[in-house]
């Protein structure tokens, strides 16, 4: 028996994506202007962990997926805002960074996803 692929529900994605945005923009903002670098670093993080978990549980299911698009929605709009060439002389560095940095996003939103599904009361 063939399963079927768990229905992505859009509104949940972007619901959860603007709030990563919001708060991610929110959150560095305020930490600048209070001089804390440490929260200034964990504003995408929280941002895309309060995001993820909207969405995980706006959608009610497959909370893991719906995180996870979240935080692909956060990778593909912080890359479009990252202005081209932005002269990085170790290459291989920059990309390796890049990639670790990403799989992290996409790891902390897929598990705000699933707690938030799980907090619905879904997978």
């Amino acid at each position: 028996m063939k399963r079927e692929p768990p229905q992505i529900r859009w509104r949940a994605v972007i619901a959860g994506g603007a709030a990563t945005l919001f708060l991610a923009f929110t959150l560095s903002l305020v930490a600048a202007l209070a001089g804390s670098l440490l929260l200034v670093g964990l504003a995408v993080w929280i941002g895309i962990a309060v995001g993820g978990a909207a969405a995980g549980r706006l959608a009610g299911r497959a909370g893991l997926l719906h995180g996870g698009l979240v935080a692909a929605l956060w990778i593909l709009a912080s890359g479009i805002a990252a202005p081209p060439g932005s002269g990085a002389t170790d290459v291989l560095g920059d990309t390796l960074r890049t990639v670790v940095l990403d799989v992290a996003s996409l790891a902390v939103g897929a598990a705000a996803g699933w707690l938030g599904s799980r907090s619905a009361g879904g997978d």
